[in-house]
């Protein structure tokens, strides 16, 4: 008669185990660098503020004031809370009305255990996100 096969493959029940275990360890991977993400995203809009500040400054004639406390960002023209849990250092500084900032530094920014920095040149008043 028929030659009987051997068990090939798997079970419906150790195939979705796989999957299980694969798709958690995407979501471990995933929300570890989440944090990551999202202090460089709200450090880019940070970074924008000051650029929107600048462009305002310079349109006005008039110098602008930003103030940053912790989770809170105040311009004159605008105000910002940072995302739950991210904080940067206090700082405050003034862009005159011919775009420039009073002094160049460094504010540093935290999410968790990710630190990212905003840098300021003086002069010309850039900003980037390092």
């Amino acid at each position: 008669m028929g030659k009987r096969l051997g068990n090939k493959g798997f079970t419906l029940i150790e195939a979705s185990f796989t999957l299980l275990i694969i798709s958690v360890l995407l979501l471990l991977i995933t929300s570890v660098n989440s944090d990551g993400t999202m202090l460089r995203l709200q450090a880019s809009k940070l970074e924008n503020m000051f650029y929107a500040s600048k462009a305002y400054a310079l349109v006005e004639k008039q110098s602008q004031y930003i103030e940053i406390n912790g989770a809170h960002v105040r311009a004159s023209n605008k105000n910002m809370k940072l995302q739950n849990g991210m904080v940067c250092e206090v700082y405050q500084f003034n862009i005159n009305g011919k775009g420039n900032v009073n002094m160049a530094n460094t504010i540093e920014c935290y999410l968790g255990n990710h630190q990212i920095s905003v840098v300021m040149h003086i002069g010309n008043a850039n900003f980037y996100v390092k």
